[in-house]
C-alpha cells in the first residue's frame, strides 16, 4: 500500500478535473488544426466523400437531396409511391387515413356512419 504524501482525495480529484479539461482543450485544438488542413486538401484536389472511401449513408444522402452533383447536374428527385386507400364512401371518394380528414369522411361520420363501415376491406 502506498502513501498519498499528504494529498487528500479532494485535492487529487481537482487535479484530475484540471488535467481532463487541459486534455480536452489540447485535443480540440489539435482536431481543429487537422480538420482545417484536411478541408484545404479536399478543396485543392476537389475530392468527394466517395473519393475518400467514406460511406455516404442515408443521413448524408438526405441532406444532399436536391443539391447539385460534382459534375453540376441536378440530383434526380425521389419518386414517391401513393398509399393505398384505407377508407371509401362507395361514391368514388377515398382517403389513405393520413393527414386531415376529408369533408366527405366527416360528413359520413356526422350522418351516422362509423369508421369501420367506411374502411376498405383488406386485400389478401
Amino acid at each position: 500500500m502506498t502513501r498519498n504524501k499528504g494529498r487528500t482525495v479532494a485535492v487529487i480529484d481537482r487535479e484530475i478535473q484540471r488535467l481532463q479539461k487541459e486534455r480536452s482543450d489540447a485535443l480540440s485544438a489539435e482536431i481543429g488544426g487537422v480538420v482545417s488542413r484536411i478541408k484545404v486538401a479536399i478543396a485543392h484536389y476537389g475530392l468527394t466523400a466517395a473519393d475518400l472511401g467514406l460511406d455516404v449513408g442515408p443521413a448524408v444522402k438526405s441532406r444532399q437531396k436536391g443539391r447539385a452533383t460534382r459534375a453540376g447536374a441536378k440530383a434526380s428527385p425521389r419518386k414517391s409511391r401513393p398509399s393505398p386507400p384505407k377508407f371509401t364512401d362507395g361514391k368514388g371518394h377515398t382517403w389513405t387515413g393520413v393527414g386531415k380528414r376529408p369533408r366527405w369522411f366527416l360528413d359520413a361520420l356526422a350522418s351516422g356512419a362509423t369508421e369501420e363501415s367506411l374502411r376498405v376491406a383488406p386485400t389478401t
